[in-house]
C-alpha cells in the first residue's frame, strides 16, 4: 500500500456547472467550497461538512500538492475526481 497524501486539497461541488461570460454552461463544474489537509499521517480522513448549506454534494476533487514517494509515476498535483 502506498504511504497517505501528505498535503492536499478537497474540493466540494454540487454539481453547478461553470458558465461563460454570456451564461453559456461550460463542461467544468464549479467548486465552492475547499478544505487543505496538512500533516496527514492517516489513508482515510474525515471533513467537517456543516459549514456547507444545505445543497446535495455531487463531486468531490482530490489535487495532491507533494510527490507519493513510493509510487509509480505518481505526478506532484496528481487529480483525482469522483463522483457521488
Amino acid at each position: 500500500m502506498h504511504p497517505p497524501l501528505e498535503l492536499f486539497k478537497v474540493h466540494l461541488s454540487t454539481g453547478e456547472a461553470q458558465r461563460d461570460l454570456v451564461s453559456n454552461p461550460l463542461d467544468r463544474l464549479v467548486f465552492r467550497a475547499q478544505e487543505l489537509v496538512r500533516n496527514n499521517r492517516e489513508h482515510r480522513v474525515t471533513l467537517d461538512l456543516e459549514e456547507l448549506d444545505s445543497t446535495t454534494l455531487r463531486a468531490i476533487r482530490v489535487t495532491n500538492l507533494v510527490p507519493v514517494h513510493g509510487a509509480p509515476g505518481a505526478p506532484a498535483l496528481a487529480q483525482l475526481r469522483s463522483r457521488l
